[in-house]
């Protein structure tokens, strides 16, 4: 069994207390974290947990959605 963690630059519940410059500043860790976390996620055993996981910070972020196929993305930085 492989396992996989998620490293962030602070705990999602956090997140609301910092400035907007703190979480852009973060933004590209943890948008990097989301998509492997996503690709290890589709495998896992605990499918239901990693995806509960995974929705917990893009709702943390202001993330909707990671778009695999270029740069551009709809995220409002949690704000």
């Amino acid at each position: 069994m492989r396992k996989s963690m998620i490293s962030l630059p602070c705990h999602t519940e956090s997140v609301t207390s910092l400035t907007e410059a703190q979480v852009k500043r973060n933004f590209t860790l943890v948008k990097n974290e989301l998509r492997r976390a996503e690709e290890f996620s589709r495998i896992a055993v605990n499918m239901v947990e990693s995806a509960s996981l995974i929705d917990e910070i893009k709702d943390a972020y202001g993330i909707q959605e990671l778009n695999w196929n270029n740069e551009e993305e709809d995220y409002g930085y949690g704000f």
